[in-house]
């Protein structure tokens, strides 16, 4: 189905039958059970209590791709940041001519891997378009759609980062740490082929090990994984940073052997994807405390 379409039913039914009853709803459909909100036992029902009961201003600067890089410089240092070529409130047409031949667009708002464009060569791409394109994103209000609030505290910007590439020109992997009670679990989340048909979503353990819980209606990774050069460097980066959250997702490059952060994310995928079992998805809440 269309994405605007989806987006239209999912406004429809939240105005129509108020946020939270459709929310409520949802869950049911989705996890199969019915939730507590305000005294949630799983993980799924804890990323709802994060969006419904928390402060968003407790998560805002971290959830957004500009504040955050304040917070990195300050625990672990700023050589963990992407180089950063250009921030901006208002995209212009002459800072895109101005750009290198390759680059990473992205919004500083909204998470899920949306409002983000690989540019492998400036030479093909309609500038203008890509220019309305950004402004556009920064009038949106990405959080109040999924009730993620924090996504819409912070002034939006356009960044401008280097294009992170391997020496091999293999593919680079986002390596996805979910940390929970300051490293007491430390879960790694490897995606492939992401928004195809062919999507994996796997999760692992710092073994490399495919996990005993995973997320259903994904296809898996294979059993065993090779981990990157430094890979014990990016645990202890993730705990470092997780230190302020009872569970927080830190999403990590390794580009041959040099380890750069990507983002936080604090609901991953808002709370929506299901696990295999009720008793898997119980297990990673007890873990949350």
């Amino acid at each position: 189905m269309n994405k605007n379409i989806t987006n239209f039913i999912r406004d429809s039914l939240r105005a129509l039958l108020g946020i939270k009853i459709y929310n409520k709803l949802r869950f049911i459909l989705t996890h199969k059970y019915y939730p507590s909100f305000s005294n949630p036992k799983t993980f799924s029902e804890k990323i709802q209590y994060r969006k419904f009961y928390e402060d968003p201003n407790k998560y805002s600067k971290f959830a957004d791709k500009l504040q955050v890089r304040d917070y990195i410089q300050d625990v672990v240092g700023g050589e963990f940041l992407v180089p950063l070529i250009l921030s901006s409130e208002k995209l212009t047409l002459s800072q895109l001519t101005a750009l290198p031949s390759k680059f990473v667009v992205k919004s500083s708002n909204g998470g899920g891997g949306v409002n983000v464009k690989v540019v492998q060569d400036k030479s093909k791409e309609d500038l203008h378009s890509l220019c309305e394109q950004f402004n556009r994103y920064l009038t949106l209000m990405p959080g109040k759609g999924i009730d993620e609030l924090f996504y819409d505290i912070e002034t939006p910007t356009v960044l401008v980062e280097e294009l992170l590439e391997n020496k091999d020109n293999s593919i680079l992997l986002d390596y996805k740490f979910h940390v929970f009670n300051n490293g007491e679990l430390i879960l790694l989340q490897i995606n492939s082929e992401y928004n195809t048909p062919n999507c994996t979503k796997t999760l692992y353990d710092l073994d490399g090990n495919k996990y005993h819980i995973q997320f259903s209606k994904y296809k898996h990774g294979p059993s065993k994984i090779n981990l990157p050069q430094k890979f014990s460097d990016m645990v202890d980066m993730v705990t470092l940073l997780s230190k302020p959250f009872n569970y927080v997702r830190v999403d990590l490059f390794n580009v041959d052997g040099k380890i750069y952060f990507g983002e936080m994310t604090f609901c991953p995928a808002s709370g929506w994807d299901k696990f295999e079992t009720y008793k898997d998805d119980l297990s990673l809440g007890n873990f949350w405390k």
